[in-house]
Formats: C-alpha cells, structure tokens, sequence
C-alpha cells in the first residue's frame, strides 16, 4: 500500500524547484511549489485538434514551469487522452 502525497519545491523566482517528497519543510519567505495537471480527452477529436488544444495550454504557462506532457490512447473507442503536467 503506498501513501498517497504531494510533491512540493522551493522556487526563489530563478531557478527551477527543487524536489521533496511528503510535507518537506519550505523556510518562510519561500513559495510552496505543487505539480498540477491539465487533462485533455476526446473521441469525436482529430488526434491534431486534440495535440492543438494541448500545445495552446502549455504554451500559456511557460517552459519554466512544465513538467512534461504524456499522451495515451485506449485501446478500444479510440479514445486519446493528454495530460499536461506543470507546476503551481
């Protein structure tokens, strides 16, 4: 069983954060950065709509501040999904 926790960072506006895992301690002063995602689904969307809605989203929150982005398809309906991960 794992237990379930946020991951947090510290961010003095010049670099990107640096990692901790379950409430590691942030010094006053200090913003508490935490990862957020963006999900994007469609089945009636072309695969280029879809990836268009996505790249627009990522674009408005800054290359400093995204994580990653992970695309998957299920295997049946078709479905696509897109998760956009960031921080806050």
């Amino acid at each position: 069983m794992t237990t379930p926790g946020r991951i947090v960072g510290r961010n003095d506006g010049n670099h990107l954060p640096s990692l901790g895992l379950f409430g590691e301690e942030v010094e006053k002063g200090e913003r508490t950065m935490q990862v957020r995602y963006r999900l994007f689904k469609s089945v009636m969307k072309s695969w280029e709509d879809l990836c268009a809605d996505a790249a627009a989203f990522a674009s408005t929150i800054g290359r400093e501040r995204l994580i990653n982005i992970s695309v998957s398809q299920a295997d049946t309906g078709g479905q696509g999904v897109i998760f956009v991960w960031y921080w806050e």
